[in-house]
């Protein structure tokens, strides 16, 4: 069952990736500033956010493991795993805003 969840979660991730960093190269793009070294110039139009196909595939798939836990009556370590999406989400958000 983990290994599925596991082979799930990789599968998805790079599928979505495959979709996701062709559209943010057109979206959004890593600024390059005039003042920094010169040799930075070469990731001027980098995406930013590829993390975030990991971060929906991840999220999903934990879900997924909560929820087989929690009919398998394991209820506290599916309690800890929607903490940890809940950090997820939280690091995530402050990500965001930082940048």
């Amino acid at each position: 069952m983990y290994f599925l969840l596991f082979c799930g979660a990789l599968v998805t991730t790079l599928l979505l990736t495959a979709c996701l960093i062709p559209a943010l190269r057109r979206r959004a793009r890593q600024p390059i500033y005039e003042e920094g070294p010169s040799w930075h110039k070469s990731k001027s139009g980098t995406p930013t956010m590829g993390g975030l196909s990991f971060f929906v595939a991840c999220t999903v798939f934990l879900l997924c493991f909560c929820l087989v836990l929690f009919f398998d009556n394991r209820k506290s370590e599916a309690v800890s795993l929607l903490l940890a999406i809940g950090y997820g989400t939280t690091g995530f958000a402050i990500g965001l805003s930082d940048d």
